[in-house]
């Protein structure tokens, strides 16, 4: 298991997640998540989706939450009304 799929999998599941983190892990966190949804080939081919990611700082300096959010629409199959 890749090192950031459990993380896309609980999003994936629940549809939202918020993560701590050190503020200088806060963009590689978010890219690596992205890069994990764009991996999952089946979810991608079966859903249409909204993807929202929100860095919030908090009081101190060194520390971040980082938000997924997940919107999940099932894609109309073609030749089907």
């Amino acid at each position: 298991m890749r090192s950031y799929q459990p993380i896309w999998e609980k999003i994936k599941a629940d549809g939202k997640c918020t993560i701590s983190c050190a503020t200088v892990h806060a963009k590689r966190l978010k890219k690596a998540v992205i890069k994990e949804k764009y991996m999952d080939t089946d979810y991608n081919l079966h859903n249409n989706s909204e993807f929202i990611i929100k860095i919030k700082k908090t009081a101190n300096p060194l520390e971040s939450y980082v938000e997924f959010t997940l919107k999940t629409y099932p894609k109309a199959l073609s030749g089907e009304d």
